[in-house]
Order: structure tokens, then sequence, then C-alpha cells
């Protein structure tokens, strides 16, 4: 072997390395860059909106006025008849009192 054969041999292993370096390099820089993108764009998103619940004062509920119920006025000595009317109008009076009771609290519902 001469000096030319082995200077040229080298210049092409050289070569080859500075490829396979260059080529390793560049793919290092793309990785660094697709990196730095990524952390860039993730850092430009838009912020996440929160909603805090706040206290608001609730209007006083109106005075509850309970109804004279017909058994109430019953005497001791009411005949059978009078005892179930007087039960009939009573349960007919709670109802609508619940009825009145439950529109109320269903004001303060949302």
């Amino acid at each position: 072997m001469n000096n030319t054969e082995g200077g040229s041999m080298f210049k092409v292993q050289s070569s080859r390395l500075k490829g396979i370096f260059n080529s390793k390099l560049k793919t290092q820089n793309s990785k660094l860059l697709l990196v730095f993108l990524v952390v860039f764009l993730a850092a430009c998103t838009a912020p996440v909106e929160t909603l805090i619940p706040t206290a608001i004062p609730c209007p006083q509920p109106p005075a509850l006025i309970r109804p004279h119920l017909a058994l109430q006025d019953l005497q001791p000595v009411a005949a059978p008849s009078e005892v179930l009317r007087a039960y009939v109008i009573t349960v007919e009076q709670l109802t609508g009192y619940a009825c009145e009771l439950e529109t109320i609290i269903n004001g303060y519902r949302r």
C-alpha cells in the first residue's frame, strides 16, 4: 500500500464519519427543535376558566299562616256524619295548605 491509497481511504472513512456525525447531529437538532416547539405551543394555550360560586342573599320567606281546620270546631258530642264531614274538609284544607307551601319552596329553588 502506498501513502496515496491510505490517504484516500482515510478521506473516505472520515467523510463517512462526518456524514454519520452530521446525520446524528441533525437528528438531535430536530429532536431539540421538536421539544422546544411542543413546550412553546403548550405554553401558548388559552387559560382555563373556572367558575367560582358566590353567595347571594335570599329574600326572606313570607309569613306563613296555618289554616283553621274544621276539626277544631267539632263539638265532643257531634254526630258521626258531622265528624266524617269535618275530616273530609280538614283533608282538603291540609292538601291546599301543602300545595301553597310547595309553591313557596319552589320559588327558592333554581
